[in-house]
């Protein structure tokens, strides 16, 4: 989680984890690999979404805030995969 910038301050780490059920196949550095800001879902206060794209191919990332304060990752079409 990071605490954003200000116009006074730099952002700052409050923590970091791993994420190993979410993998991206990614196998030459020229495919290329995008990742676009977040968007909040206005229906949902916990629910986000971020788009990326890799090698030219599209793909959308939802994202939910659990109760715990972890971030739970769901990768919903794109050339991303699970394992």
């Amino acid at each position: 989680m990071i605490q954003p910038a200000s116009l006074i301050t730099r952002p700052i780490l409050c923590s970091q984890t791993s994420i190993p059920s979410l993998r991206f196949t990614y196998k030459q550095a020229e495919d290329g690999l995008r990742f676009y800001a977040g968007q909040h879902d206005p229906a949902d206060t916990s629910r986000f979404t971020v788009g990326y794209e890799m090698g030219g191919q599209a793909g959308t990332i939802d994202g939910w805030l659990m109760d715990n304060d972890t971030v739970k990752l769901q990768v919903r079409d794109g050339t991303a995969r699970q394992p």
